[in-house]
C-alpha cells in the first residue's frame, strides 16, 4: 500500500473500468486517487486524473460536477504553466457545454482547444493531431446543431481531408467514423440524401 506505484495502478484500474464499462467502480477509485494527486503529485499527473474522472462524471450524467473539475483544473494548469494537459481539459469542458445544450459555450472552448492542440502539434508533438481532429469534429457537430451548415462542413471536412495524412493514422480507427456519421448530419441537413448515402456506405466500409 505504500509503494510509489499505487497511485499509477489505480489510475489504470479506473482508466480500464471506464473503458469496459464499468464506470461505478471508475467512479469510486477516481473518487479516493484525486485527493492524494492534488496533494504531491506533478500538476501534469493530476490534471491528467482530472481530465478522466471529469469525463467518467460527465457520462454517467453528473455533468455540473464535471464542469466544476474541470473549470478549477484549467484555472490550475493557467496558474502552474502547464500546456500539455490543457487542450484535452478545454474539449472536455465543450463536450460538457454540448451535453447541456449551450452550443455557443462548447464552440469557444473547442475553439481554445483546437489552438492548443496546433501549437503543441507545431512544436514537434504530432500526438496532438488527436485532440485537433476531435475539436474539430466537436466544433463540427456544435454547428450542426446551430445549423450553423458552411461551419459544420469546413470543420468536419478538415479532419475527412486530413485522415489518410500519415501523421494522422493513429486518429483515423477512433475519430473517422465520428467525421463520417458527422457528415451525413450534414448532407442530411442540407437536403443532400445522395451525399448523405455515400457517407454512411463509407461509414460501413470502415467499420
Amino acid at each position: 500500500p505504500g509503494s510509489a506505484h499505487v497511485a499509477s495502478a489505480r489510475y489504470l484500474l479506473a482508466a480500464f473500468s471506464r473503458w469496459r464499462g464499468d464506470y461505478e467502480q471508475c467512479l469510486l477509485l477516481y473518487e479516493d486517487l484525486l485527493p492524494r494527486l492534488k496533494e504531491g503529485a506533478h500538476i501534469q499527473t493530476y490534471l491528467g486524473c482530472a481530465f478522466m474522472y471529469a469525463v467518467a462524471l460527465g457520462e454517467r450524467g453528473r455533468y455540473q460536477d464535471a464542469l466544476g473539475l474541470l473549470e478549477e483544473g484549467l484555472e490550475l494548469g493557467r496558474l502552474a504553466g502547464e500546456r500539455y494537459t490543457m487542450p484535452k481539459l478545454s474539449n472536455a469542458l465543450g463536450w460538457v457545454y454540448r451535453e447541456l445544450g449551450q452550443y455557443e459555450r462548447a464552440l469557444v472552448c473547442n475553439t481554445e482547444a483546437l489552438a492548443a492542440a496546433h501549437a503543441l502539434a507545431d512544436g514537434g508533438m504530432p500526438r496532438f493531431t488527436e485532440i485537433e481532429c476531435q475539436s474539430l469534429i466537436d466544433l463540427g457537430e456544435s454547428h450542426l446543431a446551430l445549423e450553423d451548415l458552411p461551419s459544420a462542413r469546413r470543420h468536419l471536412e478538415s479532419v475527412y481531408n486530413n485522415v489518410d495524412r500519415q501523421k494522422y493514422s493513429f486518429c483515423r480507427p477512433r475519430w473517422f467514423p465520428r467525421c463520417l456519421l458527422g457528415l451525413v448530419q450534414y448532407h442530411l441537413q442540407a437536403g443532400q440524401p445522395t451525399q448523405a448515402q455515400h457517407m454512411l456506405h463509407a461509414f460501413r466500409d470502415h467499420q
